[in-house]
């Protein structure tokens, strides 16, 4: 426990949103099903990554970003309405999608807007979590 706060204050120092709807976004969250296996969620890293995607290939300023995750019920969401159902389904598709669809909307792919990673991602992505002390993934599964 004295290590999920400790790394939730060094995140904090780096992150670009903090908070949803009054509530500290964190990394750690663990969700346990029925069967004993478990989901790891990084609510502030998931929510932080948006942001950066936001940024980076949605063309939105930082107010802009800011506005539509603070917004969008696919984000703003505390983490009292996530389960380990509703955790697993927002690893089904990655970042880049649930970003774009914040920007977006739903078929934004059919709008000529591709739903492919740019050439780039991958480098970005990496770097991005690196500068902003972010957790490698936004969903862990465990058994």
């Amino acid at each position: 426990m004295l290590w999920l706060i400790i790394c939730m204050a060094e995140n904090k120092e780096n992150g670009v949103i903090t908070e949803i709807k009054g509530q500290l976004l964190t990394d750690g969250i663990v969700f346990r099903d029925k069967q004993g296996d478990h989901v790891v969620f990084n609510h502030y890293t998931w929510i932080n990554i948006l942001y950066g995607i936001l940024r980076q290939y949605a063309y939105c300023s930082a107010p802009q970003a800011k506005a539509l995750i603070l917004s969008s019920p696919i984000s703003n969401r505390t983490i009292d309405h996530y389960d380990a159902m509703t955790v697993s389904l927002t690893a089904h598709e990655e970042e880049y999608h649930w970003a774009m669809l914040i920007a977006h909307g739903e078929g934004y792919w059919r709008r000529g807007i591709s739903s492919d990673f740019p050439a780039d991602y991958d480098e970005w992505y990496d770097a991005y979590i690196k500068e902003n002390g972010l957790a490698e993934e936004s969903v862990e599964f465990k058994n």
